[in-house]
């Protein structure tokens, strides 16, 4: 018991100086290792979005009043409208989900 002692009072101040910097390392690049892994997810989530906007920038979407032939009384001769969707890039229109 009394070796013990003795050994564990043997300890200088440098060494609990060198334990205090490890710790400081290795929470150090923990921390990087975080940093560098959500910048690489930012990174891949920004090309995905460019991506994306590039294919809805080339579509476009309009409404049109079309107007009917028929007696001026008849519902069939009122006008109605029509969406027109134009798809000018390289990639179809589609649902995601």
């Amino acid at each position: 018991m009394l070796l013990l002692q003795t050994t564990q009072a043997a300890q200088s101040g440098w060494d609990n100086l060198r334990d205090w910097i490890s710790t400081l390392g290795s929470l150090g690049a923990a921390l990087l290792a975080a940093v560098a892994f959500f910048w690489g997810l930012r990174g891949r989530r920004d090309r995905a979005w460019a991506e994306l906007s590039h294919q809805a920038r080339r579509v476009v979407a309009w409404v049109e009043t079309i107007k009917r032939q028929g007696p001026l009384t008849s519902p069939a001769r009122w006008p109605f409208l029509a969406v027109i969707i134009q798809n000018n890039s390289e990639e179809p229109i589609h649902d995601q989900d």
